[in-house]
C-alpha cells in the first residue's frame, strides 16, 4: 500500500514459485488496525497456524488460542488485538482444505469462471445477508467492513470451513481487503489470469496501488498443475 505507515498483513509462505510435491499451505493474515498491536497479531496468528498439527479449523483454532493469549496474558494492560486469517492446505490430489476468519478473502478462478470462496465475517455482510441492505447500500456505509468475527475475539470462535477441489490451470487467491476494497471482483479475475501466478500477484498488487493503496496489500496466488 501507499498511505498506512505500519505493516499489519503477514502472508506464508512470503515467497517462492511453487511447490512440486506434497502439501502446500498458504495463509494471510490482516492484522486490525483499529486495535491495537495488530502487526503483533497477525505474526502471532501464522507462526501458530502454520506448525499446527491438524486440520485447517485446528490450525485457524490454534491460532486463536495464540492471539487470544497474547491479549488477556501477556499485554492485559492493553487488550483488544485481534486479526483476520485465511488459511488454505493444497494437497497433490487438487484437494483443497480453507480455514477463515475476518474479511481476508479466497477466491477461485477455474473453467466455470471466477467466484468468492469465502464469505466476509463483517458488519456489511452481515447486513447483506440478512437483507437489511443492499451490495451497492452498503458500500460507502461507515461500518461497512467493521470485523464481525476474527483470530482473538474469543476463546473458542466459529471457524468457516470450504472444501475445494482443483483441477490442473485453476488458480487460488488469498488476499487482505487492501486489494479488494480498491480492485473490483471483475478486475481481479482479469488479472489473476495473467501470466505466470507471480505475474498475477505484480499485477494486483499494481492495481490496488493505482487505485490509491490506502491498506497494505497481500496477495497469494496458487496455480493447479
Amino acid at each position: 500500500g501507499l498511505l498506512r505507515p505500519e505493516n499489519q498483513d503477514l502472508i506464508h509462505p512470503s515467497e517462492g514459485d511453487g511447490q512440486d510435491n506434497g502439501p502446500l499451505l498458504v495463509a494471510v493474515a490482516d492484522g486490525m488496525g483499529g486495535l491495537p498491536h495488530g502487526a503483533l497479531a497477525s505474526r502471532l496468528a501464522i507462526e501458530a497456524a502454520v506448525p499446527a498439527e491438524g486440520t485447517v479449523e485446528e490450525r485457524v483454532l490454534a491460532a486463536n488460542q495464540a492471539v487470544f493469549y497474547a491479549n488477556h496474558v501477556l499485554i492485559s494492560d492493553d487488550p483488544g488485538m485481534a486479526t483476520t486469517l485465511t488459511v488454505a492446505e493444497v494437497l497433490p490430489d487438487g484437494t483443497v482444505n480453507i480455514g477463515h476468519l475476518g474479511d481476508s478473502r479466497a477466491y477461485l478462478a477455474d473453467t466455470d469462471g471466477f467466484r468468492q470462496v469465502t464469505r466476509d465475517h463483517s458488519w456489511g455482510q452481515e447486513k447483506v445477508d440478512s437483507g437489511k441492505l443492499t451490495p451497492e447500500e452498503v458500500k460507502y456505509h461507515l461500518w461497512a467492513n467493521a470485523i464481525t468475527r476474527g483470530v482473538g475475539f474469543g476463546p473458542s470462535p466459529k471457524v468457516d470451513v470450504f472444501p475445494l477441489n482443483l483441477v490442473e490451470g485453476d488458480r487460488l487467491l488469498l488476499c487482505s481487503d487492501g486489494l479488494t476494497n480498491m480492485v473490483s471482483d471483475d478486475r481481479i479475475a482479469d488479472l489473476l489470469r495473467q501470466g505466470t501466478p507471480s505475474d498475477a500477484v505484480k499485477a494486483l498488487i499494481k492495481a490496488a496501488n493505482e487505485a490509491g493503496g490506502h491498506d497494505n496489500i497481500s496477495v497469494v496466488v496458487v496455480e493447479a498443475c
